[in-house]
């Protein structure tokens, strides 16, 4: 028995890794009214996927939690996006592509419209060890949609840097977003020349967010030089911003 749930660990762990994706995040606006969002199955058996939207309430300190409105938000990027399909089957090794595209609305405000994509997929499969145990892994994975409308500005910056009490392998960075739109970056560890040391990708702070800490791996070899923490935001992803903090 005790092997059995060592075998049921195991499976649905790999199962978690069966699923990949193109991006971490749907972006769309004016210039960049297409996209093209690609789902792997890595897996060697069939994958059968749903796709939903939900949304997501962002508190100033980047607490997150699920919209409990009975309509969605003002905010909501439902009314200026759709995509297809909803529903699908992604062969052993192969992958399916969802399109997005965004809609054409008259009298909308400029403004930054947000959603969540909620991926629902799952594989039935028998223990090969034990025929009477039907292990069914049902991951569900949730990526931010951004629309945007108009020209939106914003600032963003690198308020402190301590040592995490708990590890001190890591640093805690506390960010200050400022602005009508969200951030989506990559933090580095760097030095004076500009080599990355370090690095934390996929940094993102949504709009309402006030203050945010994200943990980043100190450098295992600190030379007597200067230490910069920066962050670049994703060009394809509607961003241009890159700020400085120096750490020592």
């Amino acid at each position: 028995m005790k092997s059995l749930f060592i075998f049921a660990i195991l499976f649905v762990t790999n199962m978690v890794q069966a699923i990949e994706f193109s991006a971490y995040r749907i972006y769309l606006d004016r210039e960049n009214r297409a996209e093209q969002f690609t789902i792997f199955n890595e897996s060697e058996k069939d994958e059968v996927c749903t796709l939903k939207t939900r949304h997501h309430e962002y508190q100033e300190d980047g607490t997150v939690s699920i919209w409990q409105g009975l309509t969605p938000p003002d905010n909501s990027a439902l009314k200026l996006m759709r995509f297809s399909p909803k529903k699908f089957t992604i062969p052993a090794g192969s992958r399916q592509v969802v399109n997005f595209s965004k809609r054409r609305k008259a009298n909308i405000k400029d403004g930054e419209f947000q959603a969540i994509l909620s991926i629902n997929c799952k594989t039935d499969s028998v223990n090969s060890v034990n025929r009477a145990v039907n292990l069914v892994a049902n991951i569900v994975h949730n990526i931010p949609i951004i629309v945007r409308e108009g020209k939106l500005t914003g600032t963003i910056d690198i308020k402190s840097a301590q040592v995490n009490k708990q590890d001190t392998s890591k640093i805690d960075v506390l960010f200050e977003p400022n602005g009508n739109r969200s951030f989506y970056g990559e933090l580095t560890f760097q030095n004076e020349s500009g080599e990355v040391l370090t690095k934390l990708p996929y940094v993102s702070l949504h709009m309402g967010v006030k203050t945010k800490v994200f943990n980043i791996d100190l450098p295992k070899t600190l030379k007597d030089e200067k230490l910069w923490l920066v962050f670049k935001e994703y060009s394809n992803f509607g961003g241009n911003i890159t700020t400085k903090f120096q750490y020592n």
